[in-house]
């Protein structure tokens, strides 16, 4: 089930009635309920046996320990969000702030309010998923707000800048494969107070009141920025046969995506694809199940050995690697794919990165680049000779800075470097 956690003024109505329009109308709870600790657990809890999309205002740690639920939260720029708070009691007799907003001049209720508006939006992620402690209750610290504010954000499926609602209600359709049926409605869209730029410039005076909640609300941002990439980019690695293609068979194959240049053909025929201008690098791959391994050729490295190369999974993890020196300028790289799920991501990480400048007294291109590849394959073979066990002194030689004006030329071997660092002579 997906849990919409409702933050107050970041959009919550409009984007609540779009997403839930892309399921059944009786299973889905909207605009209804608002979950208190302990009760709300317990009611979230019934929800999530029969819903599949519910939205609402936490109060408590009501979702601790709810690792099933897939939530969703919407973040907004912490200074709109305050005024947005702040016209909304203006404009609210039954609301408790009413006659002070109204009878106080903005920056007195400001001071004398302070603290129900300092960091809301990060406090109601963070409380929602652990509980306050009693000095963070009487202190009114931010320690805890900034231990559990990474932690909070992992918790998360979506985490989303309010300003990118339209844009994310698109790639939510594509990402879930689910059809909105009302992606256009907008609710509760406050109208602007009369003092709303002088409360503004009041605001950017006092950024202790929303600190934490700007980082909040920049991390969100970067995170829809990275997931707008991965949606649009999902479909397109898996399904052609383009220049990021390093090896295809069947529906299997092999794509060098981010941290890579585009490949050149030698004049031998053969595709080279160089690693950069990052240090990471990432490649996707789809296998079947007799796929044990990947492998691919380096005959190229820039300033490092072999074995400063790591390399991981997607979320850190190591995984088993082996190498074999076919020639002293050419090494085979053989990466084990039992740890991989059939559609996963290698990264492979770099101690550098190079340019012409830095390998060569006369080479002026300005591209950064680490190593060089080759021949890419997924095989049913396994390594032979472990990385770890196994490094030769062939291996270890090849510390190569290949001229930028050879690369097109070169026969498919690399010039090893002189002991000076710099590539060898013409």
């Amino acid at each position: 089930m997906i849990f919409y956690l409702h933050i107050p003024k970041t959009g919550g109505q409009t984007l609540a009635t779009r997403l839930s329009s892309a399921f059944p109308p009786t299973r889905v709870n909207i605009m209804r309920e608002e979950f208190i600790f302990p009760d709300g657990k317990q009611t979230l809890e019934q929800f999530a046996q029969t819903m599949d999309f519910v939205e609402g205002h936490v109060t408590g740690p009501v979702l601790r320990e709810l690792d099933a639920l897939q939530l969703l939260v919407t973040i907004r720029n912490p200074v709109d969000q305050i005024v947005s708070a702040y016209g909304h009691i203006l404009r609210e007799p039954l609301n408790n702030l009413h006659r002070a907003a109204k009878d106080l001049p903005y920056d007195a209720f400001f001071d004398a309010f302070a603290d129900n508006f300092r960091n809301f939006q990060s406090q109601c992620l963070i409380f929602s998923l652990f509980a306050k402690s009693w000095e963070e209750e009487m202190n009114s610290s931010k320690s805890e707000l900034i231990a559990n504010l990474i932690p909070a954000i992992k918790r998360l499926e979506w985490l989303v800048p309010t300003e990118a609602i339209d844009e994310f209600t698109v790639l939510w359709e594509v990402q879930t494969r689910r059809i909105i049926s009302e992606p256009s409605i907008k609710l509760n869209i406050g109208q602007p107070i009369a003092t709303d730029s002088s409360i503004r410039d009041y605001l950017k005076s006092r950024p202790g009141l929303y600190d934490i909640d700007l980082v909040l609300w920049n991390l969100a941002r970067e995170w829809f920025s990275q997931y707008r990439e991965k949606v649009l980019r999902h479909d397109k690695e898996f399904a052609v046969e383009n220049a990021t293609c390093a090896f295809v068979s069947g529906d299997c194959g092999i794509w060098l995506t981010r941290g890579w240049h585009p490949p050149i053909v030698r004049t031998d025929g053969v595709a080279e694809w160089w690693a950069g201008p990052t240090r990471i690098s990432e490649v996707r791959i789809r296998r079947k199940r007799q796929n044990a391994s990947l492998g691919f050729e380096i005959v190229c490295l820039l300033g490092f050995r072999v074995e400063d190369i790591a390399f991981t999974k997607a979320d850190g993890q190591k995984v088993s690697t082996h190498v074999d020196a076919l020639a002293p300028d050419c090494i085979r790289i053989t990466v084990e794919l039992a740890q991989f799920e059939y559609e996963d991501r290698l990264l492979i990480q770099v101690p550098r990165i190079l340019s012409g400048f830095e390998t060569s007294k006369t080479d002026r291109n300005t591209t950064k680049r680490s190593f060089a590849t080759q021949n890419w394959k997924l095989t049913d073979q396994s390594g032979s000779s472990h990385l770890e066990d196994d490094r030769t002194s062939d291996s270890g030689n090849v510390v190569i800075a290949l001229q930028n004006a050879k690369t097109n030329a070169r026969p498919g071997v690399a010039a090893v470097a002189r002991e000076d660092g710099l590539p060898p002579s013409a």
